[in-house]
Order: C-alpha cells, then structure tokens, then sequence
C-alpha cells in the first residue's frame, strides 16, 4: 500500500456507464490509505468528486474549487515537467507537515533541482513550493536570432533572453547591451511572451526589432483566456513585422508600450502594429506610422480597454475601416471600464473605407486633448462610431478636428446610432462632398443616437448637401450650448443641418455661415445659412420641439431662404436672442418659416437684408410676435420687416417695428393672407416703403388694438395700405410729442421708443384688450409692468415712473453752472470738432414735467467711437459728490457704470443739474482721414450713446429715463495734414506745392480740393499763407490751427469749376524770419530726395515778405 504525500490532485474527472466515483482519487484498500500534505481539488465525479475511499492523514486541502488556490494551468514553472503553481495568497503555503515529507525523503518539490521542499522553514501543501522569487534581469548582447544555449557575454539573443523569462515564474526584464545602439534584430519567426515581462530598449532611435516583412514581431500570450499577465515594452522601433494579425504585436494580455516606434508593419485581415484580443493596451509617447492593414493598421481591439496617451498615428492605411485604431466592443461591462485617448494626434491616416482616425463599433471612448487632421475615409475622417447592439458612446472633450478634406460625410465625426458628447473642441477646415446619401456634416454627422455639444467652434467647414458643421437627422435630441459657428458652408444649413431631431441652441453664436447654390445644380434650394431645422411632417406641440435661447446670428447668408434661420414644419421657439446683418437672396434673411408654427420672444431682428421679400422674418405658417424688436431691415421687393404669407395666424404683441425699409410694400410689414393678422399694443414707427410705409395687407384685414402705427413714409399711405380695425390705436403721420424717435436701450432684452412725458398714448388703451392678450408686462419683459396707473398705454412701452431725461452737450470748455451745479439752460452744442482738438461731454439730468422730487443719483454706461476719439478724464457736477464712480474701457469703448449720488434734495426738478464731464482727446492714428478722391472731408461722428441708464429720483423713487436728441457733432480732418502722419512738415508742402497754381475743378492732382484753403476755387498766395501760419505743427503739439473761416461749412461739398469770389477776413501778417524759416526747413528735408539739377533749381527758389495795399488780392 502507498502513502500520498505532498501530492497535487485537480483538474481530473471520473465517468462511467453508471455512477462515477473519484474524481481525484479512488481507494480499493479496505485499509485506510495515508494521505498527507496534499491538495485534492477541482476534480468532478458522480460522487466523491475529490477521493472516494478511506484514508487518513494531515495537513490535506480538499475541496471542490482551486479559486485562490492555485494556478489552474498547467505549465512550465521550471524543471523537467509542468505543474500547477501555487496563487500567491493560497492557503497551502505553509501549511503543511515538515516531518511528513522528512519522512517521505523529500528535498525537492516536483521540479526537481534547484527547487527545495521545504521554504520558509515550513512546507508547503501540494507538490509545487512557492518562494520569493527574485526577477531575472536579463541584457541582450547580440543582434543575433538564435538559440543555442550559450548565455556567455556578448552572446544572449532577445529570443533566448525572453524564452528564460518565459520558464520563471515572476515579473522578469529583459535590457539591451550599449554596444547594440542603431541597430537592428533581425527575426526569422515571432517571439512568444507567456510571463509577466518588461522590455527595455535602448531608444526608439536607438534598437529596432524587425520582422523582416516575413514574421510577427511579438505573440503575447500566456495560453490561458482567463488570465492576463503583465507586458511592458518601451524605448524600441517595430518594424515590418507581418501577420495576418497583429504584425508587430499580437497580444491577449496587458500591454504597457512607452516611447515605442511601429512603423512599416503589414497584416492582411487586421492590426497592422497591434492586434489586441482581450486585455488591455496601455500606450504613451509613443508613433504609429506607415503601417498597412485591412482593418485597423494602428491598433485593432477586441473586446480590449485602451488606454492611449501623448502618441501619434500618422500616414497608416487600411484597405477597409479603421485606419488608425478600430475598436470593437461586445461586452456591456466596458461601462465600468471606458478606453481613453488623451493628447494624441491622428494625421494624414487613410481609410478605403469608414474611419479616417479611428473606428469604434460598440466601445465607449473618451477622447480628449487630440488631434485628428487631414484623414482621409469614406464616412467619419476623424472617428467613425456605430452601435453593435451596445452603447459605442464617444465623448470628446478639448480635440481638434481640423482639414479632413477627402471625406464623403462627417468630416471630423460620424456617429451611427450610438450617443456623442463634444466639449470645449474645435472643428475646422473639414470638407466633405458627394451626392445622393453623402456630402452632409462637415464637422458632425449623426443619426439614430443623440448629440450634445457644448463649448465648441465649429469654422470654415463644409458640406456640399447639409450641415457645414453639423448634420443631425433622426435622433433623440441635439443640444448646443455656449458653441460658435463661423463661416460654415453648405446647400442646406452651413451652420446646422437638423432634421427629425428635438433642437436646442442654447447660448451661442453664429457669424457668417452660408448656404449656396451647388453649382449646375441651380434647381435645389439653397436654405439655412446658419441653421435648417426640418420634420418630414407636422409634429404635434411637444413632439421634437424646437428651442433657440440667448444666441446670436450675425452676417449669415443664404442664396434662397433663411439666412440665419430656415424652419420647417414642427414647432419653434426663439427667445432672448439677436439676428442681424444678415443676407438672403430670396426671402427671410433673418427666419424663413415654412409651415412651422414660429415663436419669437424678446428677441432683436435688425439689419438684415432681403434682395426679395421679408428681410426680418418670412413667415409662411403660424406667427407670435412678442416683446421683440424688429428694425433695421431693408427688403428689395416686399416685406422689410415682415412678409407675411401664409396659412397660418398671426399675432404680435408687445412689440417693436422701426426703421424697416422696402423698395416696394409695407416697410414694416406686408402681408398676404386670408387668415387673422392681430397687432396688440405694438409700436411701429420710422419704417419705409413706396406704399404702406408701416403696413400694406391684401387679402386680409389687419385688427389693431392699443398700438401705434405713426412717423412711417410712403409714396401712397405712409401709415397703412389697408383696411383695418382699431381699438384704441393711434394712426397718424407725426410722432412729435408722441415717443422718442431714437430706438434707446430703455430697458428689458430689447430696445424700444419711449413715450415722451405728455403723449397721446399715456393711460389711453384698451385694458380689456391688453389682459385678454395675456399682457402682464410692457415689452422690456418682467420688471416693466402693462397697466401702471389704472391704465394701459398705447403701444409696446409702458410708462413706468416720473420721467427724468438726459441731455449730452458737447462743449468746448466747462460750462459756469450755480453751486448745486444747476444751470437755467442747456449750452449750446458744438457744430464740429477738429481732428486734432480736445472737448468737453456734459451730461445734464432734469425732469421735464414739474415734479416735487429733485434727482437722487444716476447710474449709466457711456459709449463712443474709439476710431476717432478718446475718454481721458471724468469729473463730476457739483451736486453729485457721493459714491462716485466709472471705468473708463477705452478698448470697448465704453465707460462703464458711471454713477455718482448727491445729498441734495432739490437738484434736477426745475431746471438741469450737471451730473459729470468727460473730457475726450483726438486718437492717435484715428479714423479721421480726408477723402482726396471723393473731395470730402469725411466727417465722422463720434457717436456718443447712453445705454443701461437708472435715474432715481429723491426717497429711492424709480424713474422712466428719456433720452434728449443725440449731439449731431461731427469730427473733421485736418487738410493742412495732407498726408494724414499728424504732423504738417515739407511732405504736406511738397504736396501743397504741386497743387498751387492749379484749378481744383479742372486739375488731375488730388490734392487740389484741399489745397485750396479758402475754397475760391485757386490754389493760390492766400492758401499758401494759410499753410504758412500752420507749418511745423503737430498733433501732440498744444499749438491750435489756424483754420479758414469758411472751414468746414464750405468744404461739405463736391468742388466745382465755377469759381467764387473769397471770403474777406482780416490777414494774419507774417514775418520775413517767419517764412525764410519755413523755405529752408523744406529745402533742407527736399534736397536729399532731388538729383542735382533739381537741387540747383530748389537752391534758386526764394521768398520775399511784402506790405500790400487793402484790397491788392481782391
């Protein structure tokens, strides 16, 4: 009978035509058999799946799982045969009996030699004994591919070095000699790793393994699926490995590549550099190029978290999808566990297919701080993402998509079915073109998933059919927020194209975007220069609507319709948000609706421009109108602010519409409908048309109530062409005593015309009217309520409070004010202002109804042309000493929050108190030039505007703020600067001496105009008098010009050749030191410039000062 001792027993199974016994061990003896210090477990059987029989003995593990136990594979851990290691935490390490095995003879473990029994002073239970083993290092001497045994110095080979890793347990490293620095190790066949192992090269330029274009470079893999050992290679370039897979790398482990090269390696089905099974792929500093694959010439992953950082994928090819990475996912686990690409950068990779950078079917990616540029693909230059039946979520965050060119959609992303997160990135430069189902999405395309993006550019990409930055059709929802759309092009949408998709832009901007005509295909609209948003069919409220918040459109074009924004079908809401200078060739340069049911809500439609109908909003479905401000608009035929033709109702309330303009009907608005047209407590005033200069209506009779429809220009019917029916409207042609003509920042998200103390349309209205629109706040929106005083007002503004108003004065020098800074009347404002001179701003504050309460303290912005002057002092009137304060921003243009308060109780309720003085100086290198071939002076304005005022009136009391008519001031050129460097020297007299003796109407120098000073019509002696008193000034100087006493009234006008006789002033005399000063100055800076014959003639010139008799010049 044999004892069993230090055994291991697992793995094994019993089976028979009955029931099967032992599966480890089964006993015959009627004597009990001695087993001792081993392991009997893992076995299967009927019954007694480890031992079936009787037996005695000690220090046994028996049990039915070898989890945490030991290694259930069996391989080679050393010594003649393969064993089962123990795991490093079993509990048979060091559980046994010493005395057993001494009694047994054992001094080895089953491997044999080298491997003792008995470790740590206690044996283990099983035949394998675990030990502290030390990590080999191993240094690789030679370049040689062999395997011969002979480990001496210079004689290791990489092959060897990893085959000894390979049968020792543990983390082993494998180095490389010095002496093999530049060059290469040559394989004959791949090398396999089946052990935790680093491999540290010399340098990425240093040591380079090759295949040889015959061989895979590494296979590593332990053998087992259902263990992952650890793999680090680094400082190594791979190349022309080749597979069918996996031609440098094979791998189904965990992998750690650093500061790794792979370039030039091939495989004909997949992962030209990597192909990784399952695992991990841990990469950094590191370059993937060249590389040749069908699918996924960088890396192809299955199943396989990747964990790429600071490396570069360039110039790899595929013939399929996936040029760079293909990542394909079937386990919903990767949840837990994303793939993360950080820092790297994709160029110039070509797909054949799908996937210029990377293809991801069914994994979850983060993508961030990368770069995909100048890829090339079919569908996705930059990534390619698809659902597989499992999430294939990307996230991108702070990337660059940038010049992917050769794309048919999705130039920087396609993303099919699956969800896609862009933060804080930029899309740019990408172009995508073809027909049919293709050329949509120059920075995004997505279908079936969902799209947020936030923080984002997109600029200057294109798409031939739709969404120049982004296309979406079919999905969940698109969100953008706190995204800019610059200078995107396409047919459809060069902003967004969006269709079948529930919409928000929230907090965005869209600048220059354009939807043009493809050419030879001038049949299909061009709509949508910054958005085309569309549902096949009516949708139901609340089915995929549409929401646009605090964004901004701005210089968008569209060849068709829709400038900024086409909609069509589905429902829409645009609150808070500005839609300007944009242009149409057709219709709609601000909205075109089409069959949509349209809300525009305390926003601006200004500026834009229409070459057909409607420049602010086309509307050709259903219409409100509410607390907006459309002006500015100019449209070529019909419509300059609204067109209106539709099925549709349409209602506006609480509105604005001024300084609209159409070269034909209705300048506010046109419409041609036969369903209602409601205007509710609705300003429209300064529009302009040749028949109905505020509104025509055919077909359908506009119902005006508590509006006003006054101060508009026609050839036919200033106010309205049409019929109409009015409660409590006013319909007149003059304003005058009425509202503010000027469109203020009177507060609220939109500018309106203030009614003026006393007008018409104060407590005037319909309340009933006004409630049964739902009217609870005039346009300004929540702070401004409709009814104040027990009545409503006519019109969109609602007085609100005692008015207090604001004049600005320009003035030369300070005006005397009485001690509480007071004054009876208002200075005079100044006509103009010399380019080259300082003046004064007042601001003066009164109440111009006769009120109790004087003015408490005032708080504003200030703004002004910063081309042609400049903020450099503020002071304040003498009541107002309290809390004062205000920036001057001379970079905006604006001093912001200007505000001061005063002790005094009386101050501003009779006559004007002074609030503050700025003083503004000339600009240097300002905007202020002469035009010398439009024979102008080019005055400019310096366009001075109080914006964001609250005047407070004694006890806290609010007031409703008017402002007084804006200072016409104008700012002129200096034409004794005529070169316009600030300074009047011999460069200005050259100049003036090639004009003298010349007839400005009839001379070819243009200078002539200006030349002549006194505009007589002569270049003569009196206009060289004149640039003789002013010679030698300067900007910077604090010496004044000496101006013309006709200048500027007599220079606002083109030069004729009729002549005229010249003003008679009173000479100036000028000495003969005076003017000899002035011939030398210019002889000296002129004589440089001339060859010696004109020296000699320059040198010849003299002046002579003479005393004339009254009268001698006329």
């Amino acid at each position: 009978k044999d004892n069993i001792v230090n055994r291991t027993i697992d793995g094994n199974g019993a089976a028979g035509r009955g029931i099967s016994n032992g599966g480890g061990i089964y006993l015959f003896s009627t004597d009990p058999t001695l087993i001792l210090n081993t392991i009997i477990a893992g076995n299967q059987a009927d019954s007694g799946q480890q031992i079936a029989g009787d037996f005695t003995g000690t220090a046994n593990i028996i049990q039915e799982s070898i989890a945490g136990l030991l290694d259930p594979e069996l391989k080679d851990n050393g010594g003649p045969t393969k064993t089962h290691a123990l795991l490093s935490d079993s509990a048979a390490i060091n559980a046994g009996d010493n005395i057993a095995a001494t009694n047994a003879g054992l001094t080895t473990d089953q491997r044999g030699t080298g491997f003792s029994r008995i470790v740590s002073d206690i044996i283990d239970i099983g035949a394998f004994e675990s030990s502290v083993v030390e990590p080999v290092d191993l240094v690789v001497s030679t370049t040689s591919d062999v395997v011969d045994g002979n480990y001496s110095p210079g004689l290791l080979s990489l092959r060897e070095a990893i085959q000894l890793a390979n049968s020792t347990s543990g983390a082993d490293t494998i180095s490389f000699d010095a002496s093999l620095a530049g060059q290469t190790i040559v394989l004959t066949s791949e090398l396999l790793i089946s052990d935790h192992l680093t491999i540290t090269g010399l340098g990425v330029d240093q040591l380079t393994i090759s295949g040889d274009n015959d061989s895979r470079i590494f296979n590593i893999f332990d053998g087992q699926v259902d263990t992952l050992i650890d793999v680090e290679i680094s400082g190594l370039t791979l190349t022309k490995g080749s597979s069918t897979q996996g031609g440098a790398i094979y791998n189904y482990e965990n992998i750690v590549l650093t500061d790794t090269l792979f370039t030039e390696n091939k495989a004909s089905s997949e992962g030209a550099a990597i192909f990784s099974g399952q695992g991990s792929v841990s990469m950094s500093e590191s370059r993937l190029s060249a590389n040749i694959a069908d699918r996924g010439a960088g890396i192809f992953a299955i199943n396989s978290i990747l964990t790429l950082d600071t490396s570069t994928f360039s110039g790899n090819t595929v013939t399929r999808d996936g040029s760079a990475i293909y990542n394909i996912f079937y386990t919903p686990s990767l949840e837990l566990n994303p793939s993360t690409i950080t820092g790297c950068t994709f160029v110039d990779n070509t797909a054949a297919g799908n996937g210029g950078g990377i293809y991801n079917s069914g994994g979850i990616i983060i993508v961030s701080d990368s770069t995909f540029s100048e890829q090339k693909a079919v569908l996705g230059g930059g990534i390619y993402s698809k659902t597989n039946g499992y999430t294939g979520n990307i996230s991108v965050i702070n990337s660059t998509f940038s010049n992917n060119t050769e794309v048919e959609s999705g130039g920087g992303i396609y993303s099919d079915g699956v969800g896609l997160s862009v933060e804080d990135s930029f899309f740019t430069g990408n172009v995508v073109f073809g027909e049919n189902t293709n050329g949509l999405g120059g920075g995004i395309y997505i279908t079936g998933g969902s799209l947020t993006v936030t923080g984002t550019e997109f600029s200057d990409n294109v798409a031939s059919r739709g969404g120049g930055g982004i296309y979406s059709g079919g999905n969940e929802f698109l969100t953008i927020s706190a995204s800019t759309f610059n200078r995107n092009q396409s047919r459809s949408g060069g902003g967004i194209f969006n269709n079948n998709t529930t919409l928000s832009i929230l907090d965005s901007r869209f600048t220059e975007n354009q939807a043009l005509v493809t050419p030879g295909k001038e049949y299909l609209s061009a709509v949508g220069g910054a958005v085309f948003n569309s549902y096949a069919v009516a949708t139901a409220a609340g089915e995929m609507d549409t929401l646009i918040a605090n964004t901004e459109f701005t210089g968008n074009y569209a060849d068709n319709a829709g400038a900024a924004i086409q909609q069509s079908f589905g429902f829409i809401t645009i609150n808070n948000s500005l839609i300007t200078e944009n242009l149409v060739g057709t219709s709609g340069s601000g909205i075109h609706n089409s069959f949509g049911q349209m809300t525009v809500h305390q926003s601006t439609i200004s500026n834009n421009k229409s070459l057909g109908n409607g420049s602010g909003i086309s509307n050709n479905g259903t219409l409100l109108l509410s607390e907006s401000t459309v002006a500015g608009n100019i449209a070529t035929y019909f419509g300059g602010g609204v067109y209106i033709s539709s099925d549709g109702t349409t209602t506006i309330s609480n509105s604005t519409l001024s300084g609209n303009q159409s070269a034909r009907d209705g300048g506010a608005l046109y419409a041609n409908t036969n369903q209602p047209l409601s205007i509710i407590n609705t300003t429209i005033t300064g529009n302009s048309a040749v028949r109905g200069g505020g509104i025509r209506a055919d077909n359908v009779i506009p119902a005006l109530t508590n509006s006003i429809i006054a101060g508009n220009t026609a050839d036919l019917e200033p106010q309205l062409y049409s019929n109409y029916t009015n409660v409590n409207s006013i319909v007149q042609d003059s304003i005058v005593g009425l509202l503010d003509p000027v469109l203020s920042d009177n507060g609220g998200p939109t500018k309106t015309h203030a009614l003026l103390p006393g007008s018409a349309a104060i407590d005037a209205g319909d309340n009933t009217a006004a409630t049964a629109a739902g009217l609870t706040t005039d346009q300004r929106g929540e702070s401004s309520s409709r009814i104040v005083d027990g009545t409503v007002d006519i019109g969109a503004f609602e007085v609100q409070a005692p008015f207090a108003q604001v004049d600005l004065r320009i003035v030369s020098s300070e005006t005397t004010t009485e001690d509480n800074g007071e004054v009876s009347a208002l200075p005079a404002n100044r006509e103009w202002i010399n380019e080259w001179g300082g003046y004064w701003l007042e601001i003066w504050i009164s109440s111009p109804l006769a009120t109790s309460q004087g003015i408490a303290s005032v708080n504003f912005n200030l703004s002004y042309n910063t081309a042609v002057t400049t903020a450099v002092a503020i002071e304040y009137g003498a009541a107002f000493t309290i809390g004062q304060t205000g920036t001057i921003n001379d970079h905006t243009g604006v001093i912001e929050n200007l505000s001061a308060v005063t002790s005094l109780s009386d101050v501003g309720d009779d006559q004007p108190v002074l609030f503050a003085r700025i003083r503004f100086e000339s600009e240097s290198a300002d905007a202020v030039a002469l035009d010398v071939e439009g024979q102008t002076l080019n005055p400019q304005s310096p366009s001075i505007l109080v914006d964001s005022s609250e005047i407070l009136f004694a006890g806290s009391a609010a007031s409703e703020e008017v402002n007084g008519p804006a200072p016409e001031t104008t700012i002129y050129a200096n034409p004794f600067d005529l070169n316009d460097d600030e300074l009047i020297n011999y460069r200005d007299l050259m100049l003036f001496i090639r004009a003298f003796g010349t007839t400005p109407g009839q001379s070819s120098n243009h200078f002539a105009w200006a030349a002549d000073y006194n505009q007589n019509g002569r270049v003569d002696f009196p206009d060289l008098l004149a640039m003789v008193f002013n010679f030698g000034k300067s900007k910077e100087g604090a010496i004044p010009i000496d101006y013309p006493a006709n200048f500027p009234e007599a220079w606002n006008q083109l030069l004729t050749v009729e002549t005229q006789q010249p003003l008679q002033t009173t000479a100036k005399s000028v000495t003969q030191a005076t003017a000899e000063t002035m011939l030398e100055s210019a002889k000296a800076e002129l004589s440089p410039q001339l060859d010696s014959e004109q020296r000699q003639v320059l040198s010849e010139v003299d002046i002579e000062v003479v005393e004339l008799a009254a009268g001698t010049l006329g």
